[in-house]
């Protein structure tokens, strides 16, 4: 049984397509809504795109005029995030609790993406030390051990160090050649 005021303003519509054109519209809102609050980044490589993709739902769910609002979507970014960027979700929430702000959504985003920078940039100083130290490995025969020109074992830290600083000098020639082409 339909209710009274709802019969009524039935009546006032003229054509079929009047009376489901709002419903399918709300079904859409709510499926998005849905989608928007289930979403989980669980690959780290992936963070970036899943940050673009909620923007996009979410101003999507602007255009409908029912997006989310600002605190609703930061516990969404956060919430659906991997489980490496507690740290950095800990200190977010917890800087923002102690400084009585609001977070606004897009500085969230910007400290998240930020992140994934710094996470991408060790991530590849770690393969290049990796890489580094299985060629050193290499370049002695079986059953030797590495020396300098003295007779001394060479330093594992050290190994390590070189390794990050041959990383970072990649990182930094492969940044200015990306600079040059734009």
């Amino acid at each position: 049984m339909v209710p009274e005021l709802l019969l009524i303003e039935l009546c006032k519509l003229k054509t079929a397509k009047d009376v489901w054109m709002p419903s399918v519209l709300s079904m859409k809102e709510v499926d998005l809504q849905c989608h928007i609050y289930a979403m989980k980044c669980e690959d780290e490589s992936q963070v970036q795109m899943h940050l673009e993709s909620l923007m996009w739902m979410q101003e999507q769910l602007i255009g409908m005029t029912v997006g989310l609002a600002d605190a609703d979507l930061i516990m969404v970014i956060l919430g659906s995030l991997p489980k490496s960027y507690c740290p950095l979700i800990n200190a977010i929430t917890m800087s923002a609790a102690h400084a009585k702000v609001n977070l606004k959504p897009d500085n969230v985003i910007e400290n998240l993406l930020d992140e994934f920078e710094n996470l991408a940039i060790k991530d590849a100083q770690l393969k290049a030390s990796k890489n580094a130290l299985a060629a050193a490995g290499k370049n002695r025969k079986k059953g030797e051990k590495s020396h300098d020109n003295k007779g001394n074992t060479p330093n594992p830290t050290i190994l390590r160090l070189s390794a990050g600083i041959a990383a970072k000098e990649t990182y930094l020639k492969e940044l200015l050649f990306y600079e040059e082409e734009k």
